[in-house]
C-alpha cells in the first residue's frame, strides 16, 4: 500500500469496513434464502362428482369440475378443517375454480356460504397422514357481493349430502348476510343437479404451482451425496 496521511489511511479503512460488512450482511441474506424451505403452491383436482339427476337449466350437464389451489401442500391429520381465508378460516387456500356445467365458480366471483355464525367451515377438508384429502364440504354461493333480495343466485355443494356427493342449483335469494353482501338464505327454483348418495367424487394433489409464472411444474428432487 502506498503511504498515506493518517487521515487517509482511516478513511480507506472505514470504506473498506463498510464494504466488508455489506458483503457479509449479502451473504448471510444468501445463506438465509438457501437454507430456507421453499413454500410450494399445489393444486388439489376434483374428479368423480358426476350427476344422476339433472333438470331444466343442468338437462345437459353431466357433473362437476373444477380444482383449489393452496400456498403449500395441506398439512396432515387435519379433522375438518376450514382451510380458506375469513373469520376462522387457516387461508391455507389461495384460489378456486369450479364448474357445476352452466355456471363457473372462482375466488373473484364467488364466497364460502355462511349463515352468519359460520363462513369459514363452508370450506372445509380433512386429511390422512400423508396430506391427502379424506372428506371435504365445500359450499359455493355467486355472486359473492351486491345481492339484492329477489335475485337469481347460484349455489353449489360438495360433500353437502355427505363424503363424495355433490349438487348445483340456482335460487332465489330471500336472505342477505348483510346490505350488499352475498345470500344466505333461498328459495329454491326447478333448475337443480345432484349426484348419487354416497358419491364417488375425490380430491387428489395433481402438481407444484410455479409462483411466478402459475405453471404446473415438480418439486426439485433431494440431492443425493456422493
Amino acid at each position: 500500500m502506498p503511504y498515506q496521511s493518517g487521515s487517509a489511511q482511516a478513511v480507506f479503512l472505514s470504506a473498506r469496513t463498510r464494504a466488508t460488512n455489506k458483503l457479509l450482511t449479502f451473504l448471510v441474506a444468501l445463506l438465509a434464502l438457501i437454507l430456507t424451505p421453499h413454500a410450494w403452491g399445489t393444486t388439489y383436482t376434483l374428479s368423480g362428482a358426476t350427476y344422476s339427476s339433472v333438470t331444466s337449466l343442468y338437462a345437459g350437464a353431466t357433473g362437476v369440475t373444477g380444482s383449489f389451489t393452496t400456498a403449500s401442500p395441506l398439512p396432515p391429520n387435519l379433522a375438518d378443517a376450514p382451510i380458506a381465508g375469513g373469520t376462522g378460516g387457516l387461508g391455507f387456500v389461495t384460489s378456486w375454480s369450479f364448474n357445476d356445467g352452466v355456471f363457473t365458480y372462482t375466488d373473484a366471483n364467488s364466497t364460502p356460504w355462511t349463515d352468519v355464525n359460520d363462513i369459514a367451515g363452508s370450506f372445509a377438508v380433512s386429511t390422512d397422514s400423508a396430506g391427502n384429502i379424506t372428506d371435504f364440504f365445500i359450499v359455493l354461493t355467486m355472486p359473492s357481493s351486491g345481492v339484492v333480495v329477489g335475485q337469481l343466485t347460484e349455489w353449489l355443494f360438495l360433500g353437502f349430502s355427505g363424503p363424495g356427493t355433490s349438487t348445483a342449483l340456482t335460487a332465489i335469494c330471500h336472505d342477505l348476510v348483510a346490505p350488499g353482501g352475498p345470500c344466505q338464505g333461498y328459495l329454491t327454483t326447478p333448475d337443480v343437479a345432484v349426484s348419487p348418495v354416497p358419491g364417488t367424487a375425490t380430491f387428489s394433489s395433481s402438481c407444484q404451482i410455479n409462483k411466478k409464472n402459475g405453471k404446473c411444474i415438480k418439486p426439485p428432487r433431494p440431492k443425493i451425496p456422493k
